[in-house]
């Protein structure tokens, strides 16, 4: 995952690939904590119609920009938690 550690923030193309008409940014760790769990929840819910939990949220907000291959990884892992169809290129309801 050359790709994902090179990155300095997550956008919805950088987790499923294709075109998005706003490619929105997932998070940034560059951010608060409270800002980026605020933008998790929002895009997740907007995009997927899926609510996070405060628990969800707390823990994808722990990655450092480091280790951001692992966010995606936890973000994948979340949605398909709430029942969600995902693959790094694709998503299906």
């Amino acid at each position: 995952m050359a790709y994902a550690e090179s990155l300095k923030f997550v956008t919805l193309k950088d987790i499923f690939g294709g075109q998005y008409e706003f490619n929105y940014v997932i998070y940034n760790p560059c951010l608060s904590k409270l800002r980026n769990e605020e933008i998790i929840k929002d895009v997740t819910k907007n995009e997927f119609n899926v609510i996070l939990s405060d628990d969800e949220t707390d823990e994808l907000t722990t990655f450092d920009r480091h280790h951001l291959h692992d966010f995606i990884d936890a973000y994948l892992a979340c949605l398909r938690k709430h029942g969600k169809t995902v693959t790094r290129t694709k998503m299906t309801y």
